[in-house]
């Protein structure tokens, strides 16, 4: 996508754009989207959290704030006054307040902390060890509640913080009743507010019914069904096919139901594996109902090829004497030390979904390392 901005060595310009060619004086954040007027200058607000002009924003990481800070002080002690907002006819050309006197709203200061807040350096030093301090209590939490890693990945991870900063000091945490029942209570409702849309973007754009075998769940064979379109992937429901994975027509009875509660013309295709039972159900499924296809599942094909190369007779060898090489290699602990290190802490054996991938990727770091296993063996 091209963003309409002018030709500066500013930093600040690489996070923001005019998203109305005719308005220089409106600009937008790349990070999270939201539109001030005041040109370049309200915009390093908004990045840097520096001033109190505009709200700081929760996407801008600590090198995005560093960055701008800096050249802010590299134009300075060149003594130049003016900023880019030159470049944007109409822009506002009202100064922003001393950078030692702003405090961001979103983060709170001890009193002692804010005097000796008197520079750039010094506000920008804060912020971080104030910010190393906060994800610190995060991340400890995390690790006495075994949450995942990936869970900062979620974008409603960084929404909450976002309004935690928001709400300030004397934030009471959330009690178990809480969690358990009125805010589980209301996240159903919002679900359901979150499916009407889903069904408005159906009726609008079609959607794709995507079968998903999660295999063994707590001695169960789970079967999901999901629903895909343009406002993303959406859950419709789960069932139990532990005795009837491999007969069709119960599937095709299953598949034939959700067709009829989305609609049959919303629906433009099913993908499910490409299993023979969920072939023969796609098929039956083509065959009553004229207006959707059937489509088996990309990736599963792709690892149906794979296990078919790994059961060829030549690939099978090479498989073979790989599995030789790599059990010899992480049975003697001077070797792996070695080659871990020519391979900078990189494992030779790559764990894949299944059994294929797994031989295939380890044979592509096998042989993207095989100069440093020829210096130790040859």
């Amino acid at each position: 996508m091209s963003y309409s901005r002018p030709d500066s060595s500013d930093p600040a310009w690489k996070y923001s754009f005019w998203p109305k060619t005719n308005d220089k004086n409106c600009l937008e954040c790349k990070l999270c989207g939201n539109r001030y007027n005041g040109g370049i200058r309200r915009m390093k607000v908004h990045l840097t959290g520096i001033g109190t002009d505009a709200r700081k924003c929760g996407l801008a990481t600590d090198d995005i704030q560093y960055e701008i800070i800096e050249y802010m002080k590299k134009k300075k002690r060149k003594g130049l006054e003016k900023d880019d907002d030159s470049l944007s006819s109409g822009a506002s050309s009202k100064k922003l307040p001393r950078v030692g006197i702003s405090v961001d709203a979103n983060v709170v200061f001890s009193p002692a902390k804010l005097q000796c807040q008197t520079n750039v350096d010094d506000h920008n030093l804060e912020k971080i060890e104030e910010r190393n301090i906060v994800i610190q209590h995060f991340a400890k939490w995390m690790y006495q509640a075994w949450v995942s890693f990936n869970a900062v990945k979620l974008r409603s991870f960084a929404q909450a913080l976002e309004i935690v900063g928001r709400y300030g000091v004397g934030l009471s945490p959330p009690t178990y009743h809480e969690v358990r029942d009125i805010c589980l209570r209301k996240e159903v409702e919002n679900t359901k507010e979150l499916f009407l849309l889903q069904q408005t973007s159906w009726r609008k754009y079609g959607c794709t019914i995507m079968l998903d075998d999660l295999g063994n769940v707590n001695g169960k064979r789970i079967i999901i069904f999901l629903a895909n379109c343009r406002c993303g992937t959406f859950f419709l429901k789960s069932i139990d096919a532990s005795c009837k994975i491999h007969d069709h027509d119960f599937l095709y009875s299953e598949l034939d139901k959700v067709v009829e509660e989305v609609g049959e013309e919303h629906v433009v295709q099913v993908v499910s594996q490409n299993g023979e039972a969920y072939m023969k159900a796609g098929k039956l499924l083509m065959e009553n109902r004229k207006c959707l296809i059937y489509a088996p599942c990309v990736s599963h094909s792709i690892n149906l090829i794979l296990t078919d190369f790994s059961e060829m007779p030549v690939t099978k060898s090479i498989i073979m004497d790989a599995r030789e090489v790599t059990s010899f290699i992480y049975s003697h602990k001077l070797i792996l030390a070695f080659i871990r290190k020519e391979t900078g802490g990189k494992e030779l054996v790559r764990a894949g979904l299944t059994q294929s991938i797994s031989a295939f990727l380890t044979l592509q770091r096998l042989y993207t390392h095989k100069q440093s296993l020829k210096a130790w063996f040859v």
